[in-house]
C-alpha cells in the first residue's frame, strides 16, 4: 500500500539558527507550561546543542544515547532541507552552523537550560549526518567529549539506548524537550499516543510516523524544540523510538512526521564503533545493558542505507514490519487523501 501526496503542503523545519528566520503555522499550539518538569531528572540525557552567543546561545534538542553520544535531527546543524540530498561527509559540507562553530560547540545541561544559565556539559568533537528529506533522513549523531575544559563534569547524565523494535498500533509513548512556548528552556515531558502505521518512502519504508497534534490523542504543538525524542517502554526499560522536528500543517493542526531511529541502529553503532572502538551499545532488552551486532541479521528492524537519490518521491508506502501496518483504517480527512489502498 502505499501513501500519495494528492496537494502540496507546507514542509517545516522548526530551526533555531540567527541565519534562518521561521513563522510558526497557524496551528493548535501549547501556550503556557507545555508538560510536566522532570523534577526527578528521568530524562537527564535530553539536553540542548548550544553554540554561538553565550549570552543567546543557537541550537536544539539532543539525546544521550551513550555517555559521549547524542542522537538528533541533522538540520539543527545548520543543514535544512534547502541543501538535501545528502550523506555523511557531504551533509557536513553543507551544514552552515557546523562549518562556522565546529570548534565551539557544546552541548548544555537540559535540566534547567533558561534559569541557571547554559551549563555545558560537553563538547561536540565530531558529526555523522544523514539528510535526504522530504520523506527520507532528517538525522544526525555527534560524539561528545564530556571532558572538555569549558564542560561541568559533575552533571550526571543518564542515557537512553535506541529502540530494537516498532512500537504496536496505539502504544504510549512520552515527548520529552527543553523549551516551551515562554522560552524558559527547562525539561518537560508529555504523553503521546502512536495511533498511525509507520510509513516512509520506497526503500525507506519504516523511518516515520505521523503525530496529529490535536489535543486529543497528543498534546497542542511546542515549537522550537527539533531534535526533541519521543520515547517508548521497550522491555521494561525507557528507549528512544524517533524525533519531533518535521512535518504538515492542516486544518489547524500540525501533523509531525516522526523520524525513527530503528533501521537507523547498524548506522548508529557502526558510527559509534569507529568512533570509540566500542563494539556494544546501549541496550534496553539485553540482559547486561549492552549489545553487539555482527551482521545486518542481528538487529530486528530490516537497516536501510542512505538513498538521496529518493528524496524527492512523493510517494509513501507503510511499514510492513509493523504489526497492524497494512491493514489498518485512518479515522483521519487529511490521512484518508493520503492512502491509496
Amino acid at each position: 500500500m502505499r501513501i500519495i501526496l494528492k496537494y502540496s503542503l507546507v514542509i517545516l523545519l522548526f530551526i533555531f539558527f540567527s541565519s534562518e528566520s521561521y513563522s510558526q503555522p497557524r496551528v493548535l499550539k501549547c501556550k503556557g507550561d507545555c508538560g510536566a518538569l522532570d523534577e526527578s531528572n528521568k530524562y537527564s540525557a535530553v539536553a540542548r546543542l548550544c553554540y554561538g552567543s553565550s549570552r543567546d546561545p543557537l541550537g536544539s534538542d539532543v539525546t544521550f544515547i551513550e555517555d559521549d553520544i547524542i542522537i538528533t535531527q541533522a538540520h539543527i546543524f545548520g543543514n535544512p532541507r534547502k541543501t538535501a540530498p545528502c550523506c555523511g561527509g557531504d551533509c557536513e559540507k553543507k551544514a552552515d552552523d557546523w562549518k562556522r562553530y565546529k570548534n565551539n560547540m557544546f552541548v548544555c545541561d537540559g535540566t534547567d537550560y533558561g534559569k541557571k544559565g547554559k551549563i555545558r556539559i560537553g563538547k561536540v568533537i565530531d558529526v555523522e549526518f544523514r539528510m535526504t528529506e522530504t520523506f527520507g533522513y532528517d538525522i544526525a549523531i555527534a560524539h561528545i567529549d564530556r571532558d572538555c575544559d569549558q564542560c561541568n563534569r559533575d552533571v550526571k547524565i543518564d542515557p537512553i539506548p535506541l529502540a530494537n523494535s516498532l512500537p504496536k498500533l496505539g502504544a504510549d509513548a512520552v515527548h520529552v524537550h527543553v523549551g516551551d512556548p515562554r522560552n524558559r528552556n527547562t525539561r518537560r515531558s508529555s504523553p503521546h499516543k502512536l495511533i498511525w502505521p509507520v510509513v516512509g518512502a520506497k526503500g525507506l519504508e519504516c523511518v516515520h510516523q505521523y503525530v496529529k497534534a490535536d489535543g486529543i490523542d497528543n498534546p497542542p504543538m511546542v515549537f522550537n524544540v527539533s531534535g526533541s525524542p519521543v520515547m517508548i517502554n521497550e522491555c521494561g526499560k525507557t528507549a528512544v523510538h524517533g524525533f519531533h522536528g518535521t512535518g504538515e500543517d492542516d486544518g489547524g493542526f500540525m501533523y509531525e512526521r516522526l523520524q525513527l531511529v530503528q533501521a537507523q541502529k547498524q548506522w548508529a553503532y557502526n558510527q559509534i564503533k569507529e568512533w570509540t572502538g566500542r563494539d556494544e551499545i546501549l541496550d534496553a532488552c539485553s540482559e547486561s545493558g549492552y549489545r553487539s551486532f555482527a551482521s545486518t541479521e542481528d538487529f530486528d528492524v530490516t537497516q536501510r542505507s542512505c538513498i538521496p537519490e529518493n528524496s524527492d518521491d512523493e510517494v509513501l508506502y507503510r511499514c510492513g514490519e509493523q504489526e497492524g501496518a497494512l491493514t489498518y483504517k485512518f479515522d483521519d480527512d487529511l490521512m484518508n487523501e493520503f492512502i491509496r489502498e
